[in-house]
């Protein structure tokens, strides 16, 4: 982690698809450590497994990367970009797709 961005965590979980038009305005840093744990999901509603951390922009407060952990057997973290991301009450979703 550089100086330009800070991790926040803390453990929230859920295991339900986003609803469409439920979505919260952009969140601020003091809410990203209520992001851990949540479920992320792509633009097109497929599951990407659950947040583990956030990456931030200090100078901007604005969420800049997340990591979800991957693969079954050879386990690994994956970035994604957080920029956009739209908040629902019990997941996340990108602007990104899975592939």
């Amino acid at each position: 982690m550089d100086d330009d961005h800070q991790s926040a965590s803390s453990d929230v979980g859920a295991n339900q698809a986003p609803e469409r038009g439920a979505a919260e305005p952009a969140a601020s840093a003091q809410d990203l450590s209520n992001w851990r744990g949540k479920d992320l999901f792509d633009r097109d509603g497929e599951r990407l497994g659950k947040l583990q951390d956030v990456y931030f922009d200090l100078e901007t407060d604005e969420p800049q990367f997340g990591t979800v952990k991957e693969g079954l057997f050879n386990r690994h973290l994956t970035f994604l970009p957080l920029v956009g991301v739209t908040i629902r009450p019990d997941s996340l979703q990108v602007a990104v797709t899975k592939e």
